[in-house]
């Protein structure tokens, strides 16, 4: 980019309209003349002098000040140019409206300058901290040229430097979300991609709900307009989502061949049909897309927002069928700790006892009545019937969640039994072993390096085996409980669709209890482990020995810190959560279309497709 300075015309102005205000023989005309020789010259370490000197001399003159910045700026000293700022900043204050004007315009061709030195000679390839920081320099170019065309109308300079930031941003930000989208592409996996999708779509969602409320205008208008655009731009990643899902089945069909075990043809039939299901349930999804951004762009915003929650609709179901039961579970837990973090807010009650007996089926509507009655005075609630809706869609989503978390509980459960059997035939074998014979003494040092490997090759035996007694306890409370949650969740739900808060709280942290339950023998899984790492470091602090160990354990925890970023990124997501229309009546107006849908997902819960996880 190139930026249209004018620093040598407007210092001799400078200069000539200095020496029309003065006394010839004085000391600052002639130091302020000879300044300017020395600036037409190129020398301007010298020119500074001079102008100083000058400014010694009438040391309240702005023009003399305006002149030295410009003498600063020109000598290119990276040092010297906040002084030059400093000294400019101090001109377009003065009283004359032209050296004002000019100084402004100085300002904002320092700041432009500035912002294409941070993006570098490649701005595409600047890091997210540089387009950051060089986009904030180039709009502080922008308010300087503005000010200078506020002052000055007539300067075309000025002008064209503001059109061409302005262009310019345009154009190198469109380019940056470009890289970016390909990059994620590139890096992300494919629960990771549809979660980032899922993010944009809520964002682009809340974004026309916030239009829908304003009145109408050019600006709305404008805005609309761009939301459009960036609908139809994520409708643009439903391809890439096709391809990474094709890429995982065919990875699930390596790993099933790559086990030995014969090609099943009906396992392989399964496969290519649920992948079939899948991409053509991704190109539902980008035709809600495409209809929202339509509608979007002609203002039917309310119709937008449908379309849009379809389409959010449709990610979720692919979400279910692809994620693995532990990651499902933790989105369960998460979004339900939210809700019901959200309605105790609300209402002002303290959390109830989550220890006490559940209900059964026939005493269910007499608790609920009688903790109706337990709420002494209604409490005040500010909440829109929109936003109750989303609150109701959120609960909504739960009970989607604990439903399909039984199905796979169910299709996984046999595999991990029959891991872990086989772990503990392996244990018990090992355990079985002859005795090691004596070692002479010579080769104590080889022997205790033996007895550390096989030390640590025993615990993370005994991890593993952990880790599958955690699952299977997991996978079978959630064989049990989750359709009890499915109902609470659901209870909840409807409580929410019709604004009855303190109704829907207790269903609320029922759902939430017994969530956790199920999460539970995964929870203690992790402390183990950690417990382990931890007694691991305490042993390598005492000694030198054991460092390969160390290393695998650094790096399970580097792992571990990977997935928390990703959890974090992904419960950000669900904190901007969309506002909602009716969660339950959206589900009558589609239950029919929806009903096909979900019994052929539900089918493919037992063909066990391994994704990468998302937390």
């Amino acid at each position: 980019m190139v930026f249209r300075q004018r620093v040598i015309r407007v210092l001799l102005l400078a200069g000539v309209a200095m020496s029309l205000g003065f006394n010839p023989a004085s000391t600052a005309v002639e130091k302020v003349r000879e300044g300017i020789r020395y600036f037409v010259s190129g020398k301007f370490e010298s020119a500074d002098k001079s102008f100083t000197e000058a400014d010694k001399a009438e040391p309240d003159n702005a023009t003399i000040a305006f002149d030295r910045a410009c003498a600063l700026a020109a000598a290119g000293d990276p040092e010297k140019l906040e002084e030059a700022r400093t000294l400019f900043r101090d001109a377009a204050l003065a009283r004359d409206v032209g050296l004002a004007g000019r100084a402004h315009y100085n300002l904002g061709t320092l700041s432009a300058e500035q912002g294409r030195a941070t993006l570098g000679e490649d701005p595409v390839e600047a890091a997210p901290e540089k387009r950051e920081e060089g986009v904030s320099q180039l709009l502080s170019a922008v308010g300087h040229y503005r000010d200078c065309l506020k002052l000055d109308r007539g300067h075309s300079n000025a002008r064209h430097n503001l059109e061409l930031i302005r262009l310019f941003i345009k154009h190198i930000q469109d380019q940056w979300e470009k890289r970016d989208r390909e990059k994620a592409r590139e890096e992300k996996g494919l629960l990771e991609f549809l979660a980032m999708i899922e993010q944009r779509q809520t964002e682009l969602r809340s974004a026309v709900q916030v239009l829908s409320e304003e009145e109408d205008s050019p600006q709305r208008r404008q805005a609309a307009s761009e939301l459009s655009d960036s609908q139809t731009e994520l409708r643009e990643e439903i391809e890439p989502l096709k391809e990474k899902i094709a890429a995982e089945i065919a990875a699930a069909q390596q790993a099933s061949a790559g086990n030995g075990a014969a090609q099943d043809p009906g396992q392989s039939s399964q496969m290519e049909q649920a992948q079939t299901l899948l991409q053509k349930i991704a190109d539902e999804a980008g035709s809600k897309m495409k209809t929202a951004a339509s509608e979007t762009k002609d203002a039917a915003f309310q119709d937008a927002r449908f379309k849009q929650l379809e389409s959010l609709d449709r990610l979720n179901d692919i979400y279910m069928a692809l994620a693995p039961f532990t990651n499902v579970l933790q989105r369960a837990v998460k979004q339900q700790e939210q809700l019901t973090g959200t309605s105790e807010t609300l209402t002002g009650l303290d959390e109830q006892s989550v220890d006490e007996e559940l209900p059964d089926a026939d005493s269910k509507d007499d608790a609920a009545k009688e903790n109706e009655n337990e709420v002494d005075e209604p409490v005040e609630i500010s909440l829109s019937d929109n936003e109750f809706s989303e609150l109701a869609l959120q609960q909504s989503r739960v009970k989607d969640w604990s439903r399909i978390l039984s199905l796979k509980a169910q299709a996984e459960l046999p595999q991990v039994d029959a891991q872990l059997q086989a772990a503990q035939a392996q244990n018990e074998g090992d355990s079985d072993g002859g005795k090691t014979a004596p070692v002479p003494a010579e080769d104590d040092d080889d022997q205790n390096d033996e007895d550390s490997t096989e030390s640590d090759a025993k615990s993370a035996e005994e991890d593993a085996l952990a880790q599958l007694e955690g699952m299977k306890a997991s996978l079978e409370k959630a064989i049990e409980l989750a359709p009890k949650a499915e109902e609470h969740a659901l209870a909840a739900a409807a409580s929410l669709e019709t604004t009855e808060l303190a109704k829907a709280l207790p269903d609320q942290q029922q759902a939430l209890k017994l969530l956790r339950e199920i999460a539970e023998p995964l929870k203690k899984d992790d402390q183990q482990q950690g417990d382990d790492q931890q007694d691991q470091n305490q042993k390598n602090d005492d000694g030198d020995k054991g460092d390969q160990n160390q290393q695998s354990q650094n790096d399970q925890q580097q792992n571990k810190s990977d997935q928390q970023k990703e959890q974090d990124q992904q419960q950000k997501g669900q904190s901007q959560r969309e506002r909602a229309m009716s969660a339950l009546r959206r589900a009558r107006e589609r239950e029919r279309e929806h009903r096909d849908l979900q019994k052929q997902l539900q089918q493919l819960i037992g063909g066990r497709i391994r994704v990468d996880r998302d937390w």
